[in-house]
């Protein structure tokens, strides 16, 4: 009935039926179901109507589409920014939009474009390469407006690139000192020079039990049982210092070679991931692609 008044109505009296029917609809005892709503908003053309009840049933991407669809760039815009941080993917969608009629992109303004690819840069919504291809399916948008973009993408994808040659060469050195430490320890007498137990703090003093990583103990303080035999082939006792590295680095060691067998993970990554590569990069950086049986 408020829509039937609204449309009869003129000026002053059509908005206060459309506000009317704007409250009703708002309303939690709306009497009518949202699909009726949605056909008599349509018929009597109340924009406003259509755009409640698609809010209110989270249709949010159609909201923005409507507007797209129409043409109604400020629309578009005022859209976006209502329902932005609620659908993320509304920015990537205004992107395509604004640059694919030049007349649209003069609508939004280079500074509205700026902001959109600010966002999708800093929640990281789409790829670099992504937003390229987009930027130069329809070539709208100038090389003045997408500079900055640009200029930011490509000063930290060097930092990065910097900081994992940094990393690189730093394990390649660490991994270098410890394939000679272990060649000497096959080849070379082990020179133990500590002087203190680290167990108790006190000098070392004969009985006393050396370790590979060159810390020594007063075997009292390890509770080596003595009197067992060695027909089992030595004792296995680990170095207390050490030991806790020890065990998560067979920890880590061991996860991996779990998740080796988890090829659903694997999948999964990949169909939730940006960039395969990327992914496939990860997974073989963790060593978990060539990782061997613990030892």
């Amino acid at each position: 009935m408020y829509l039937h008044k609204a449309k009869e109505g003129k000026g002053v009296q059509k908005e206060e039926w459309e506000l009317k029917a704007k409250k009703l609809i708002e309303g939690h005892d709306i009497p009518i179901e949202n699909s009726n709503v949605l056909l008599l908003s349509h018929l009597s053309d109340f924009n406003d109507g259509t755009t409640l009840v698609k809010e209110q049933s989270g249709l949010l991407f159609d909201i923005f589409r409507s507007y797209t669809s129409a043409k109604d760039t400020r629309g578009a815009i005022k859209a976006l920014r209502k329902y932005g941080p609620r659908e993320p993917q509304l920015y990537p969608a205004a992107l395509a939009y604004f640059t694919s009629d030049p007349r649209i992109l003069d609508e939004a303004g280079p500074e509205e474009l700026a902001d959109v690819l600010k966002k999708i840069d800093a929640d990281g919504l789409m790829a670099p390469l992504q937003v390229i291809q987009t930027l130069g399916s329809n070539a709208v948008a100038t090389m003045g407006m997408i500079k900055p973009y640009l200029h930011e993408t490509i000063t930290r994808e060097r930092r990065e690139i910097a900081t994992n040659k940094r990393q690189i060469a730093s394990f390649r050195k660490e991994t270098e000192q410890k394939r000679v430490e272990i060649a000497e320890l096959g080849s070379k007498p082990a020179v133990f020079q500590a002087q203190r137990c680290p167990g108790c703090g006190a000098p070392l003093d004969l009985p006393v039990v050396h370790f590979l990583c060159k810390h020594s103990f007063h075997q009292r303080c390890l509770k080596i049982n003595t009197s067992a035999g060695d027909g089992d082939g030595g004792d296995k006792t680990e170095c207390p210092v050490c030991a806790a590295n020890n065990a998560a680095v067979r920890a880590m060691k061991r996860g991996q070679e779990e998740r080796a067998e988890r090829h659903d993970l694997f999948r999964d990554a990949l169909n939730k991931g940006d960039e395969r590569f990327k992914t496939v990069a990860q997974w073989f950086g963790q060593g978990v692609m060539g990782a061997g049986g613990l030892e």
